[in-house]
């Protein structure tokens, strides 16, 4: 193995447990929670959903590989350590809403509730090889929270 292979894996593990967050209890939630902070820093500085787009995209991609490096520093396919994908889950549960103290506490809330539970076949998106399924099922967490906040927005109980 090459010694720059070494040195990204150290690097890529070091952001996909976010440093020494992702060895907390409940790193899961730990990770969660403190995307929020990112949550609303992105959607104060990028009010445009073109760039937050944009922003989910990029880091979304660089993710995958990032999650790719540090799975092979792990003995499990999906380590609860690496909780990289908890931020990306986030940023798909708050995309296009606005975003209050409210919205972030019940998207909160929600997409732990999903993530935990792995209910309504999410289960299943873990299966995915790789970095795949890593990340898929918390995007899939993230997007039925989303489509959960829309829909409490709808009846007037949140100004999502």
């Amino acid at each position: 193995m090459q010694l720059s292979s070494l040195g990204f894996k150290a690097v890529a593990k070091q952001i996909a447990t976010l440093g020494p967050l992702g060895y907390a209890p409940a790193p899961g939630t730990v990770g969660s929670a403190v995307t929020l902070l990112l949550v609303y820093s992105s959607h104060r500085f990028m009010p445009e959903l073109f760039f937050y787009t944009l922003f989910i995209i990029a880091i979304s991609g660089i993710a995958f590989y990032v999650i790719a490096a540090a799975r092979t520093e792990f003995s499990t396919p999906d380590p609860k350590q690496i909780i990289l994908d908890e931020v990306i889950g986030c940023l798909f549960c708050f995309y296009g809403l606005n975003i209050d103290w409210y919205v972030l506490l019940w998207g909160f809330l929600l997409f732990r509730f999903f993530d935990i539970t792995k209910c309504l076949g999410i289960g299943y998106l873990e299966k995915l090889p790789g970095a795949w399924g890593v990340l898929a099922d918390d995007i899939a967490c993230g997007l039925i929270t989303n489509g959960l906040l829309r829909c409490i927005a709808l009846l007037g109980m949140l100004k999502a």
